[in-house]
């Protein structure tokens, strides 16, 4: 039995003699709870009626005698005047069972079992000795998450030098130092990730094996999911939530796959739950068409290129899409508040890209946004966390440009691109067409610290602003900067994160901001 241990063996040989009667029933259930003996496995050598010699196992339980127990089941199969011999292997060991319910049930013995090649007839004085049973082979369990094989994980993955050095408590040169091998696979594992990032978006390439492509995930009552690639495909099956040992073995190959091709754990949860993010705001009851695309609300150097602005010969451009087309763009939860301003009117306000409305147009290059109007709090600093209206432009008087140093380096350092971080402040204009006259400010927290108009000098304020899309219009008396813009760099903050520190800034974070779970692998060195 797969489950005992071997003690030594020891011989019993019955001469002829009457059977003896079992003294325990078979297959009475144990009581509920309690610990259910398993069987002790003897091996059994007889010489059947037609003198062929035959060994079988039979199960013998705790207070049942061995030979007794052959006697009865091989009863009328076996020479009585050879008698039996009993080969004892193993010891009996308790198998807990908790709260289940069991049964000993007697081992079946083969019909006709495997013969042991050996003389018909044993003399007397060379009868057998002791035998060494052939044990009898486990099943090979059933594939399963526990039972896959898998090559040992290697302690390297997903962690840079310094984060295995703080881990066991040493600087990074001892560690490289002391272990010399595992910090070569790391540093090895780092160049590798960054070869493969996706130049567009700054993250990890991604290309799913052509066996996985042909699956078509559900999502409620609908099949109709499109992906924009297949990292978004990967990311929704790695992240199901399934009971089924083959769904969990499918599961996790494409986590798998997701952490071998550079994506950390939490990377991977938040893709996913973005993904069903987007899936609710689209799903309208069954058979709905959802579209799926992480990046569709986020801020990439892409979106900066191909932005309309005034040319030399004057030409003025115009809002390249309608009022309907907005509407239309914004998600579902938030088309109640589409041009809330003009019914709700707010004196300031801080307006800034709506990034989930991010929508293409035939013959328009690049994408087309909507902008959010913030109110601004009392002490003067946008408040981000609430939207008091969408619109396709907002145009403000005495205006002013805010920019997070903190945020906008987050986001220049692709650790998160969805942070909300720079926008145009002043006194809201609530009946005004938009006006896209003017000269043209920019803002790319990819390549500028603050928004600067066509020369490259930096804006801090305006008569009045129009924003649309990526860029801003202004018009009367602009000022410009006496000293350059605030920065804060991605080194700066990683140190306060060491440190165990808050990022304090008066205007954005005065109570300051938590940073311990920033990292080398979630901001880059800038």
């Amino acid at each position: 039995m797969g489950t005992t241990a071997g003690t030594g063996t020891s011989t019993v040989k019955a001469l002829a003699g009457p059977p003896q009667v079992a003294v325990e029933e078979e297959g009475k259930p144990t009581e509920e709870g309690e610990s259910l003996e398993v069987p002790r496995s003897v091996e059994v050598t007889y010489k059947q009626i037609d003198g062929k010699v035959r060994v079988v196992p039979i199960a013998v339980s705790k207070s049942q005698d061995p030979l007794t127990v052959a006697e009865e089941v091989l009863e009328g199969r076996y020479d009585k005047s050879q008698g039996l011999i009993i080969n004892e292997t193993f010891e009996e060991q308790p198998l807990d069972l908790g709260d289940q319910e069991a049964e000993i049930l007697e081992e079946d013995v083969p019909v006709d079992p495997v013969p042991v090649e050996q003389a018909p007839t044993p003399e007397p004085e060379q009868a057998p000795t002791a035998l060494t049973p052939t044990p009898t082979p486990t099943p090979a369990p059933e594939p399963s998450v526990e039972t896959a094989p898998e090559s040992a994980p290697d302690p390297t993955a997903g962690k840079t030098v310094s984060e295995l050095a703080q881990e066991v408590g040493i600087t990074e040169q001892n560690f490289r130092e002391t272990y010399p091998d595992l910090s070569r696979r790391a540093d090895e594992r780092a160049r590798s990730t960054e070869a493969e990032v996706d130049p567009r978006t700054g993250l990890p390439g991604f290309s799913l094996p052509q066996n996985l492509k042909k699956g078509k995930p559900g999502y409620r009552q609908t099949q109709g999911i499109t992906f924009a690639s297949d990292l978004e495909r990967a990311a929704y099956s790695a992240t199901t939530s399934t009971r089924s040992e083959p769904g969990k073995r499918k599961r996790d190959s494409y986590r798998k796959l997701l952490e071998d091709d550079g994506y950390t754990s939490t990377e991977i949860n938040t893709m996913g739950r973005e993904i069903r993010s987007q899936m609710r705001d689209q799903y309208d009851g069954a058979g709905s068409e959802l579209s799926v695309d992480l990046n569709k609300d986020q801020l990439l150097p892409s979106d900066f290129e191909d932005d309309i602005t005034a040319d030399a010969s004057g030409f003025i451009p115009q809002v390249q899409f309608t009022e309907q087309e907005a509407e239309v763009a914004l998600p579902k939860k938030e088309k109640v508040k589409f041009n809330n301003h003009k019914k709700n009117p707010i004196k300031k306000g801080a307006v800034r890209l709506n990034l989930g409305s991010a929508f293409s147009k035939e013959g328009v290059p690049g994408k087309l946004f909507v902008q959010t109007l913030h109110p601004i709090k009392r002490a003067g600093a946008p408040d981000y966390g609430k939207a008091h209206s969408y619109g396709r432009a907002f145009t403000l008087r005495n205006a002013t440009f805010s920019v997070n140093p903190f945020a906008k380096t987050i986001i220049r350092s692709k650790a998160d691109n969805k942070y909300p971080m720079a926008s145009v402040d002043g006194d809201v204009v609530t009946d005004a067409e938009p006006n896209l006259d003017g000269e043209v400010l920019s803002f790319n927290p990819f390549a500028n610290d603050s928004f600067v108009d066509s020369q490259g000098r930096v804006v801090t304020g305006a008569d009045e602003v129009t924003v649309y899309g990526t860029k801003a219009y202004a018009r009367g008396n602009i000022q410009y900067a006496d000293a350059s813009p605030e920065v804060v760099t991605a080194s700066e903050i990683l140190s306060l994160a060491r440190q165990g520190k808050k990022y304090v800034h008066p205007k954005f974070h005065p109570k300051g901001i938590d940073l311990s779970k920033l990292n080398e692998n979630s901001i880059k060195k800038t």
